[in-house]
C-alpha cells in the first residue's frame, strides 16, 4: 500500500465486515460500507471538478470528518481547518492556503459557510456531495502526489503551510501502527479533533491501516470517557496531558477504579507529560502510559517510548520511530551522544518544505536536515532527551500558537504602543498565554481590555490569561523581542510574590470562603486564595466549564457565557455572584426581601421585549434611585414617545404617592419628565410613533397609519449601550413619522456584531440580505443607513450592500479595533467606488482623540466619505450633544435625510 487509497482499499479487501467506524449511540460502518461512503464521496468530489485540487474541511470530529479527510486526500488535496475557528481566521487561512472549495455543514458551522462566500468559493454541504459509487470513475492518486495540506505556527509569521504526500503519510502512519503494535482488535477511542496532524494519523489512519476500528466519539469529555470506557471496550486511549489529567481528577473525586478495564496503554502526545503525572496514570491505570515527540512536519511522528517489556527510561522522549535523529551544533556538525544541541531529523516521513515561505526553509533545511528547532541530546543507546525549544512557539496542552498572530490583533488596539506575546509555566497546560504590552501615554489597560479585544478575533485558546505592562519590551541588537527573557521575569516575579503569613489567613465572607472551597475541590488544591489567578494555579477550559457550573448549583444563579472569561480571581467571581443577586452569607440564594425589585425589572424586560407586557404603573413601583435609572435607561433605549407620555401621565406626586425622604428621586424623575416633554415639543407628530418587534433584536418605529411606499427607512445599527447614542425618544422627535421609518437592530452581546445580529443573521452578509429580503414587500421610497459607535461600521458595510443612498457615520468605531471586519470592509470599499451616487459622512466629536483617529482610519479606506468633525464636542455620544443644542434635526436633515 502506498497511498492513503490503496491503505484503505486493503483494509476493506482483508475484513470487509469488520467493524471501521463505532459511532457511540449510532451506526456503525463497517469496512465495506466506510469505503463505499469514502469512495462515493471521492467520486463526487471529482465530479464536481476538484480532482488533484483543495478542498477545505470545517467539521467536528466525528465520522462525518473522518469520511472527508479520507475522501478529500483520495480526491483531491485536504486541508482542515479547526470549526471553533472565527470568521476573521479562516478567511485568512482559506486565502493563505489556495483552496477551491470549502466542505462543510453550513448551517452548523456558519462562520465556514460565510467565509466561503466572502471568498467566492463554492460551498460544499457534506450530505449532498456524494455520488453513486456505481456511476463514479475515481481517479487514483500517485504516492507522490499531495495528500494534506495542514498550517501550524511559525516563528516568523502568522502560520505555515506544510504539505504532505501520501507517501509522507504512509511512512508515518507505518511507524505509529508498528511503536504501538496495532492489530485488528484494538479499537481506539478517538476523542480528539482531527484537524490535527496526530488526529489524522494516529486516530485515523494507523487504526484503519492495522485493521482495527475507531471509536469516533467526537470532542474529549472525562465523564464520557469513562461511559464510553464501559460501553465501547477501547483498547487504547490517545490525549494530550491536559486531558489525561482531567481524567485522573475525575477518577479521584469520584472514585473510579479503571483497572482492569479493555484498555492495554495510554498515549500521551502533543506536549511534555510530566514525569509525576505519567506515574499516577499508570498506578491509577496499572497499564503502561505511552509518551512521544512529534510534530505535523513528521508526519507526525519522530521518536516514542516503547510498550513493555522494553525498557523506559525517565525523560526520555523514546526511541527513533523511522526517522532518523541527530544532535546538531551550531555550525551544522552532528554531535556525538550525550552532547546538547538542536534536534535534527530526516526520512520518508518527513516533508520536503513549507510553502511559499523561503526564508523558513532556508532556516530550517540544511544540508538534507530538517531543524526541528528542539534542544535535547541522544544517550549512548540512541534514546531522545528533550532540554527545551530554541523556537517561540507556544505549546498550550497541545495548541500550537505563534506568539506573533497574537501581536499582531494585540497591536489593533489603539491604546497599545508594543506587545508581545510569551509562554509562562502551567500546571496543568504546560504553557499558558501572557503578553506584554507598552501602552500609549495616558491609557489605562487592563487584562480584560486584552481578553475582549484579542477574543473577538481569535480562537479562546489564543487569548493570553497573563498581563504585564511594561515601559518598553527587552530586545537583541537587531530589535527583536527576546520572549524568553519576558517568560524568565514573568516566572520569576510570580515565584516572588507577596503571600499572607502563615498562620493570618485572608479576611473572606462567607460567599468567598464557599466559591474557595469549590475553586480548590476542582482544581484538586488544598486551598485557594481570594486573589489567585486562575490560569496560573491550574486551571484550563475544561476545569473552567465544571467550575462555572458547581457555583451555579451553590448560588442558583445561571452565569452568562461572556461572563466567565472575564473572571480570574475568587474575588471577582465573589463579586459578580452579587450583581447577579447572590447574598454573602448562606444559603447564597437571592434575598427575599428582593423579590418585588425582581418583579419590578421582570416587568421592565416585559416592556421592552413585548408591547403587550407594558405596564403603566412601572414608574410609581420604583423606590430607589438605581430601580429608576435601570428603568430610564432600558426604556430610553426602545420606547417610543407615546410610551413615556403615558408613564409620566400617572403622576405620583399628585398622589401623594412620594415618601418624605425621596425628594432626590422625586427630582430626578420630574427632571427626566421636563426632558422627554421639552423634546416632544420641538416634535413633528411625536405620539405618532409606535413600536412594532420586528425579530429578537430588531424594532421598528413606524407610524402605521402612514403607507411605507412613501416613507424613507432608516436602518440604525445601535452602539454598545444599545442605543444611537441618544435616546431613542431624542432620535424619532427629530424625524417627521409621516415621512420616515427607524428599523432600530441591536447586538445584546455587545461584541462590535462580531456575530451579526442574534436572531437574525450570524454575520453582517447575512443581516443584509436578511434586510433585504423583509423590506422588498414594503417598497419603501428609499433607505438611508445610520451607525453609531459600535454600530457605525456595520451600517456602512450594510449601508452598502443594500444600496443605500446615504450612510451617516456618528462616532464610529476604528476598524483597526476589530480586524473581523477586514474582509467586509474591503468589499464595501470595492462597491462604494462603483456607486457614484451614494454619500457617505463619518461625522465625529473633533475634541476627542479616539473618535477623531477612527475617523481617519475609515477616511483611509474610503476616501471618498466626507469628513463632518465638531470641534465644539470632546465626548463621544455626538448625537446627544447635537440634540442638547437643539442642533440634531438639522444635522439628521444635511447628513442623512438631504438631497
Amino acid at each position: 500500500m502506498s497511498t492513503v487509497l490503496t491503505l484503505l482499499q486493503d483494509a476493506a479487501r482483508r475484513a470487509p465486515d469488520a467493524p471501521a467506524l463505532i459511532i457511540p449511540q449510532g451506526v456503525t460502518l463497517d469496512y465495506a460500507a466506510f469505503e463505499s461512503a469514502v469512495l462515493s464521496l471521492a467520486a463526487g468530489l471529482q465530479a464536481k471538478g476538484f480532482a488533484k485540487r483543495r478542498i477545505a474541511i470545517v467539521l467536528p470530529a466525528g465520522a462525518e470528518m473522518c469520511q472527508a479527510l479520507f475522501a478529500t486526500a483520495i480526491a483531491g488535496v485536504a486541508v482542515p481547518f479547526n470549526p471553533s475557528s472565527t470568521l476573521s481566521e479562516l478567511l485568512a487561512y482559506f486565502s493563505m492556503a489556495g483552496v477551491a472549495a470549502v466542505l462543510t455543514l453550513p448551517q452548523a458551522l456558519p462562520a465556514a459557510a460565510e467565509a466561503a462566500q466572502v471568498l467566492d468559493l463554492p460551498l460544499l454541504d457534506f450530505h449532498a456531495v456524494s455520488a453513486p459509487q456505481a456511476d463514479a470513475r475515481l481517479a487514483a492518486p500517485d504516492p507522490s502526489d499531495l495528500a494534506i495540506v495542514l498550517m501550524t505556527s511559525g516563528t516568523t509569521g502568522r502560520g505555515k503551510l506544510v504539505p504532505l504526500t501520501h507517501a509522507n503519510l504512509l511512512a508515518g502512519t507505518r511507524e505509529v501502527a508498528r511503536s504501538l503494535g496495532l492489530t485488528a482488535q484494538d479499537r481506539v477511542l478517538s476523542m480528539w479533533e482531527l484537524h490535527h496532524v496526530g488526529g489524522i494519523v494516529d486516530l485515523l489512519l494507523a487504526p484503519i491501516f492495522a485493521g482495527g476500528s475507531v471509536v469516533a466519539s467526537g470532542r474529549f469529555d472525562a465523564q464520557r470517557f469513562f461511559d464510553l470506557l464501559g460501553s465501547a471496550q477501547p483498547t487504547w486511549f490517545q490525549g494530550v496531558p491536559t486531558t489525561l489529567g482531567d481524567i485522573a481528577t475525575l477518577a479521584r473525586r469520584e472514585g473510579r477504579d479503571p483497572r482492569g478495564s479493555s484498555l492495554r496503554f495510554l498515549r500521551s502526545v502533543a506536549a511534555a507529560l510530566p514525569a509525576a503525572q505519567l506515574a499516577e496514570l499508570e498506578q491509577l491505570f496499572a497499564l503502561p502510559v505511552i509518551t512521544t515527540f512529534g510534530m505535523t512536519e513528521a508526519s507526525p511522528l519522530i521518536a516514542s517510548t516503547r510498550l513493555p517489556p522494553a525498557l523506559r527510561k525517565p525523560g526520555s522522549a523514546g526511541t527513533p520511530c523511522g526517522t532518523e535523529i541527530a544532535i546538531m551544533d551550531d555550525h551544522g556538525t552532528p554531535l556525538p551522544a550525550l552532547e546538547r544541541g538542536e534536534v535534527a531529523i530526516r526520512g520518508p516521513n518527513v516533508f520536503t518544505g513549507y510553502e511559499n515561505n523561503p526564508e523558513a526553509n532556508a532556516e530550517s533545511f540544511r544540508n538534507g536536515w530538517f531543524y526541528t528547532g528542539d534542544l535535547g541530546y541522544l544517550d549512548t543507546d540512541g534514546d531522545l532527551f528533550l532540554t527545551g525549544r530554541s523556537k517561540d512557539i507556544i505549546n498550550r496542552g497541545g495548541e500550537k500558537i505563534a506568539p506573533q498572530e497574537v501581536d499582531e490583533v494585540a497591536l489593533s488596539h489603539p491604546d497599545i504602543l508594543h506587545a508581545a506575546c510569551f509562554p509562562v509555566p502551567h500546571a496543568t497546560l504546560g504553557e499558558d498565554i501572557a503578553i506584554a504590552v507598552v501602552p500609549r501615554a495616558g491609557a489605562a489597560l487592563t487584562l480584560r481590555d486584552i481578553k475582549t479585544h484579542i477574543g473577538a478575533s481569535l480562537a479562546p485558546f489564543k487569548v493570553p490569561r497573563h498581563l504585564v505592562l511594561v515601559d518598553a519590551l527587552p530586545r537583541n541588537p537587531i530589535g527583536k523581542v527576546l520572549r524568553t527573557a519576558l517568560t524568565a521575569a514573568f516566572t520569576e516575579q510570580a515565584q516572588a510574590a507577596d503571600h499572607p503569613p502563615e498562620g493570618q489567613p485572608e479576611r473572606a465572607s462567607p460567599l468567598e470562603t464557599a466559591v474557595a472551597t469549590l475553586w480548590a475541590e476542582e482544581l484538586d488544591l488544598p486551598q485557594v486564595g481570594l486573589d489567585d489567578d486562575f490560569a496560573q494555579i491550574g486551571g484550563d477550559s475544561l476545569s473552567s466549564m465544571r467550575l462555572i457550573l458547581a457555583v451555579e448549583r451553590l448560588t442558583g444563579l445561571r452565569i452568562p457565557d461572556d461572563a466567565v472569561a472575564q473572571i480570574d480571581t475568587v474575588r471577582q467571581m465573589s463579586a459578580f455572584l452579587v450583581t447577579l443577586g447572590a447574598t454573602e452569607k448562606p444559603p447564597f440564594r437571592t434575598k427575599a426581601d428582593r423579590k418585588d425589585r425582581d418583579a419590578l425589572l421582570d416587568a421592565v424586560q416585559a416592556a421592552t421585549a413585548d408591547r403587550d407586557g407594558f405596564d403603566d404603573t412601572l414608574l410609581q413601583r420604583c423606590t430607589s434611585i438605581v430601580e429608576l435609572d435601570i428603568i430610564r435607561h432600558t426604556l430610553e433605549n426602545v420606547a417610543p414617545p407615546a410610551l413615556l407620555t403615558r408613564l409620566f401621565a400617572a403622576s405620583p406626586e399628585k398622589r401623594g404617592w412620594w415618601p418624605f425622604g425621596r425628594t432626590a428621586l422625586a427630582r430626578r424623575r420630574a427632571d427626566w419628565s421636563r426632558e422627554v416633554a421639552a423634546t416632544l415639543a420641538d416634535a413633528t407628530d411625536p405620539l405618532a410613533w409606535q413600536r412594532v418587534t420586528v425579530s429578537d433584536n430588531v424594532d421598528l418605529m413606524t407610524d402605521p397609519s402612514v403607507p411605507s411606499n412613501r416613507k424613507t427607512l432608516v436602518i440604525g445599527f445601535t452602539s454598545r449601550a444599545m442605543r444611537l447614542t441618544a435616546p431613542t425618544y431624542q432620535i424619532l422627535c427629530a424625524l417627521d413619522p409621516a415621512q420616515h421609518d427607524l428599523l432600530l437592530l441591536r447586538d445584546p452581546d455587545r461584541r462590535h456584531y462580531f456575530s451579526g445580529v442574534p436572531g437574525v443573521a450570524t454575520s453582517l452578509g447575512g443581516v443584509a440580505r436578511w434586510i433585504a429580503d423583509w423590506q422588498a414587500p414594503l417598497a419603501y421610497r428609499e433607505t438611508v443607513a445610520l451607525g453609531t459607535s459600535a454600530g457605525g461600521i456595520p451600517a456602512l458595510v450594510v449601508g452598502l450592500q443594500n444600496g443605500c443612498r446615504r450612510i451617516l457615520l456618528s462616532g464610529a468605531d476604528s476598524p483597526k479595533r476589530h480586524p473581523h471586519f477586514a474582509a467586509p470592509l474591503a468589499q464595501a470599499a470595492t462597491r462604494l467606488d462603483q456607486s457614484p451616487e451614494t454619500r457617505v459622512t463619518i461625522a465625529f466629536s473633533a475634541g476627542k482623540d479616539r473618535d477623531r483617529d477612527a475617523a481617519a482610519d475609515l477616511a483611509a479606506l474610503f476616501p471618498r466619505a466626507t469628513l463632518a468633525g465638531d470641534p465644539r464636542f470632546d465626548e463621544h455620544p455626538l448625537l446627544y450633544l447635537l440634540h442638547r443644542k437643539g442642533e440634531l434635526k438639522p444635522f439628521l436633515r444635511k447628513h442623512l435625510l438631504g438631497p
